[in-house]
């Protein structure tokens, strides 16, 4: 009888020594997996919002603790930001219909989705938001948790197969007259695939050293290219950060904009000095004490929250606006901040008092590894599909 590889359970443990548990893989003689995962690939499949989730669910096939299926399925293709599953008790056979919304406001929500579904997970989800849609309806809405761009090694053969299946969808959905268009989007889908790095990329080891530094990276919307959306305030905070950061810490290749045309035009003096490759960020994270995340759009939780925990970095963040599973407490995981002076106040406390820091970026580090680390938020979709 082959062996293969099981995750153990991180909910039972704790205690800073035993971190290596919270992801550590044993070997045992095999089981059948738990769950089917059917991930139903749409047209308007978003690659790059739910790669986390699929690379996670890939990560749990591989584990043997779910059966995963990509599948085509068109007929449900309501919106662009949602991503549907079929998740399947095989012991008891209860069967699911799941959907994950990525959109950035949490009081948008997908009406003919929620219809058809019995769980309905909101990456930005607020409590609040809901409060006008019917009983019956809002029951069904779980907060998602926190996702970021990255891939669990060999997974992403798994997103090129749901990319390829979503351009076949475009082109029987509109003819083959559309199939340049088609075409562009599967070589972008297929660039954003090959630039994603591995989720042990972005986490800090014992062995990367610790610098008494600050990272705040940040891009402005070209208000011109969205019409109708007003995008003037989160640029506005954006610079001021910036440009506040850097005269408190004086760092211009960690602190700074990022230099796109319209960042050129009218931030320029908040740039950052030389053009960071993504690798290299995710270096600069690991090594750095403190991490600063202000709002994503429309006051949803960015990818830097994601990448900033895997990194066990001190976070020094605006107020979340968005609710997770397991919430971040204000002075365990992180000190918030109201404005650009409040955040240089905020990093120089933490870097004037290593000790707390150490515990923060501890912290940090146990929260990625239960709660945002690829395989732990596909177990929450699944467990939270069934939860009553």
């Amino acid at each position: 009888c082959s062996l293969t590889k099981q995750l153990n359970p991180v909910s039972e443990v704790s205690g800073e020594d035993q971190l290596e548990e919270l992801t550590k893989v044993t070997r045992s003689v095999p089981v059948s997996p738990r769950f089917l995962v059917q991930v139903l690939v749409s047209p308007m499949h978003d690659v790059d919002l739910t790669c986390s989730l699929v690379a996670g669910l890939w990560e749990l096939d591989q584990a043997g603790e779910v059966r995963l299926e990509i599948r085509e399925h068109f007929a449900e293709a309501h919106s662009p930001h949602i991503m549907r599953m079929d998740i399947v008790d095989l012991r008891s056979g209860d069967e699911r219909k799941v959907a994950l919304d990525v959109f950035d406001r949490s009081d948008r929500f997908c009406d003919a989705t929620l219809h058809i579904v019995d769980r309905y997970f909101k990456r930005n989800y607020s409590s609040n938001a809901s409060n006008d849609l019917a009983n019956s309806v809002r029951k069904k809405i779980r907060p998602a948790g926190i996702t970021f761009g990255c891939y669990v090694p060999g997974s992403r053969k798994t997103m090129l197969y749901s990319a390829l299946i979503s351009f076949r969808g475009k082109l029987r959905s509109n003819g083959f007259r559309n199939a340049p268009t088609a075409v562009g989007q599967l070589m972008r889908d297929v660039r954003q695939i090959r630039s994603f790095l591995s989720d042990s990329t972005w986490e800090r080891s014992d062995a990367d050293p610790s610098y008494s530094r600050v990272v705040f990276q940040s891009r402005l919307w070209d208000v011109r290219l969205e019409r109708g959306v007003d995008r003037s305030g989160v640029n506005r905070e954006r610079t001021m950060l910036a440009r506040a950061l850097r005269e408190a810490f004086g760092s211009r290749d960690t602190i700074g904009l990022l230099g796109t045309a319209f960042a050129q035009r009218t931030a320029s003096d908040a740039i950052l000095s030389r053009k960071v490759s993504r690798s290299e960020y995710a270096l600069q994270l690991r090594t750095s004490l403190v991490a600063v995340n202000s709002h994503g759009l429309d006051g949803s939780g960015g990818f830097k929250v994601g990448e900033s925990l895997a990194a066990g970095c001190a976070i020094v963040s605006q107020p979340f606006k968005f609710e997770m599973p397991v919430p971040l407490e204000e002075g365990r995981n992180f000190l918030s901040f109201e404005s650009a002076a409040e955040c240089v106040e905020q990093c120089r406390y933490l870097i004037d008092n290593p000790d707390k820091t150490a515990q923060m970026r501890t912290e940090n580090l146990k929260y990625y590894h239960r709660h945002v680390k690829p395989a732990s938020i596909a177990r929450w979709i699944i467990t939270g599909t069934f939860d009553t």
